[in-house]
């Protein structure tokens, strides 16, 4: 959420936990209203949100995985149950 704060003003972000058999899988979609450069960030980051994330969720046997959509950017994280 972070990340669709800093990077994403003005897309509309979707937020999707689903609890399956094997996994519980947090899914996170910004969509931005038009084509074009989105709008520079408010504030910069440090570039490692998505690298702590990935090895924190590998610790426990989880996996995440980010990257653009046609309309917008995608953050997936899967934690094992």
């Amino acid at each position: 959420m972070t990340n669709a704060a800093r990077y994403a003003r003005g897309a509309r972000t979707t937020v999707t936990l689903r609890y399956e058999p094997d996994a519980t899988v947090l899914t996170i979609e910004d969509r931005r209203p038009a084509p074009g450069p989105a709008p520079s960030p408010l504030v910069v980051g440090s570039g490692l949100g998505l690298n702590g994330m990935r090895e924190r969720l590998r610790e426990v046997g989880g996996s995440a995985g980010a990257g653009p959509t046609q309309d917008g950017w995608t953050v997936r994280m899967e934690v094992p149950a």
